[in-house]
């Protein structure tokens, strides 16, 4: 997991100097999270931005509080807006923050919620569930895939067949529409009325393959456990790997 979260904000921060040269000019520099060992990320500071205020390798607003915890910002229209979400525990899209942009006023209010306020009382010995980002080397986190963590109105859950290696989700205990990813789109299953998802998939599992055949998919068990972990910034119930041998 450590591993990860170097290799993920390491890579960002490679691509971000070379695609974008003012983050060099605005002195970046390496901070570290105290909540999750061995983590750290870069960071840098516009001259409009609030003090205390910087900006993340991915253009997201973040601030430190009293006890040294790196929170995200998010820009609203009345001000930046102090959030209760821990830098390193979630997805910043995922949980619609508004990212930085250059109109920010230096004398912008900066608002609060109650949540965030909590934070400040955060006991620093206990370690919450981390979002581990997937390895810089997979291609199988597109835009396209995590699409699926908002999809609340079809899918309370996820997980990963066990063979072939393919990630499947769906809603309640059964489901009208089944969805799995096979490498470029998430493919629908319709089981029949009142079928277990296993069963469908048991059905379908002959297709599914010759499909991931076709786009050259290869998910490796470090996909399955970076999906995990956005499973649970998604809010969705991890079904793990899933066996077709099981009973139905």
């Amino acid at each position: 997991m450590k591993n990860y979260l170097k290799i993920f904000f390491a890579v960002f921060f490679i691509y971000a100097l070379t695609n974008n040269n003012a983050m060099a000019a605005q002195d970046s520099m390496l901070v570290k999270q105290p909540v999750y060992q061995s983590m750290s990320f870069y960071v840098y500071r516009p001259s409009n931005l609030p003090k205390d205020w910087f900006v993340t390798y991915d253009g997201y607003l973040v601030y430190k509080n009293h006890k040294g915890i790196w929170l995200y910002g998010s820009n609203e229209k009345n001000g930046i807006l102090k959030t209760e979400f821990i830098v390193g525990s979630v997805i910043p899209s995922v949980v619609r923050l508004k990212p930085y942009n250059k109109k920010i006023s230096n004398v912008a209010p900066i608002l609060s919620s109650p949540e965030a306020k909590k934070l400040e009382n955060i006991n620093l010995n206990t370690t919450p569930r981390v979002y581990t980002p997937p390895s810089s080397l997979s291609e199988n986190f597109s835009s396209r895939f995590v699409s699926v963590g908002l999809w609340r109105s079809s899918v309370d859950r996820i997980g990963v067949i066990e063979k072939p290696a393919i990630p499947v989700a769906w809603k309640g205990d059964n489901p009208e529409v089944i969805y799995a990813w096979t490498g470029v789109i998430w493919q629908q299953i319709l089981p029949r009325k009142d079928a277990k998802p296993i069963n469908a998939l048991k059905n379908y599992a002959y297709n599914l393959k010759k499909d991931i055949i076709k786009t050259k998919m290869k998910w490796t068990d470090n996909d399955t456990f970076a999906l995990s972990n956005y499973a649970a910034s998604w809010g969705y119930e991890w079904l793990g790997v899933i066996s077709l041998n099981q009973d139905s």
